[in-house]
């Protein structure tokens, strides 16, 4: 078994995401409209702008929720977490701003008219926060991560029924590396700051959501036509393929009993660190799909089990199962 160098911190949490891509027809499962609190929308597209302030702890962003009325009613009701939400405008060039209310960690949005049944609605929605939850940002680390609660991050429907696509923008210290939902389309760096933008063009439930950035080192790999990435802090390069030695073996285990290929052709993992420091997690990047999954690991980052059992969930079984539409 790999044992990491003494004399240096490797307390750490495997931390993923997983984008995934294309996959058979066969999988998707058609599900219901969602509802929040006795309101049916059905969001299709998400545009999030997030900018972190790692050593503050807090979050800025900005939000276009596009999306369709399933039944006549006077507003529009999705989760916001703990958010401080600043604005809502109706969206386009002669946007105005419309009164909205939080309660409950519910963002309700009074309409200026009644909504018919079909009709479109694009919000603009500004908004600022302190996660507790859902994102982790580490100042002493250098790093932030985001599991399963996205409504503490951006506003959202959590109804795992309710689908969109994302287009998702988020700046950064300048120099960090990052992985998120979806196609990355582009990376700049300007003032400091260093901003990624991913599109992820499956419709999608919105807790799969994510993104992982960091002070990373960085490794690479391949298996067959999918590009391996591996991140993690305080690791070489060689450290890096050394614990995640067994992924493409993993990736062809599941590939045969699920029998379906992996849907990408790029896999990332990251190894990211708790703020407690006692344990660890493991999680996983793909493109066009997303599953962010993580499980804890009571050993060092050596730990092939989890590795295997963090995989399957976040791929594989959404997969299987057709929970991740395609």
């Amino acid at each position: 078994m790999y044992s990491p160098p003494s004399g240096r911190s490797r307390s750490i949490k495997a931390g993923g995401l997983l984008l995934l891509s294309a996959a058979t027809a066969a999988l998707v499962t058609a599900q219901a409209p969602s509802r929040v609190e006795g309101t049916a929308i059905d969001v299709s597209h998400y545009t999030v702008a997030l900018e972190l302030d790692v050593d503050r702890g807090t979050i800025s962003g900005r939000e276009i929720l596009e999306l369709t009325m399933r039944a006549p009613d006077t507003a529009i009701v999705v989760n916001s977490g703990a958010l401080v939400v600043d604005s809502v405008r109706t969206s386009g060039a002669n946007g105005g701003r419309i009164s909205f209310k939080q309660d409950a960690q519910r963002l309700i949005v009074t309409l200026p008219a009644p909504a018919r049944e079909g009709e479109r609605q694009r919000l603009d929605i500004t908004y600022h926060g302190t996660p507790r939850t859902g994102l982790t940002l580490l100042a002493g680390g250098g790093q932030a991560y985001t599991t399963f609660s996205t409504s503490q991050w951006m506003p959202a429907v959590d109804a795992p029924a309710d689908r969109a696509t994302l287009d998702l923008e988020v700046s950064m210290p300048a120099g960090w590396r990052a992985a998120g939902s979806g196609r990355e389309v582009e990376q700049r760096t300007r003032d400091n700051r260093t901003t990624y933008r991913w599109r992820h063009e499956r419709e999608t439930s919105s807790f799969l959501y994510g993104f992982v950035a960091g002070t990373f080192a960085e490794a690479t790999g391949k298996r067959g036509n999918v590009s391996l990435r591996y991140l993690g802090s305080a690791f070489s390069a060689g450290e890096l393929q050394q614990i995640f030695r067994e992924t493409p073996d993993m990736l062809a285990f599941f590939e045969e009993r699920a029998g379906v290929p992996y849907p990408g052709d790029s896999y990332t993992q990251a190894l990211v660190a708790m703020s407690g420091g006692r344990s660890c997690r493991a999680c996983h990047t793909c493109p066009r799909r997303t599953a962010v999954r993580c499980s804890r690991m009571p050993r060092p980052p050596d730990s092939s089990r989890t590795n295997w059992r963090t995989n399957g969930g976040a791929i594989w079984s959404p997969i299987a199962t057709g929970r991740i539409s395609g």
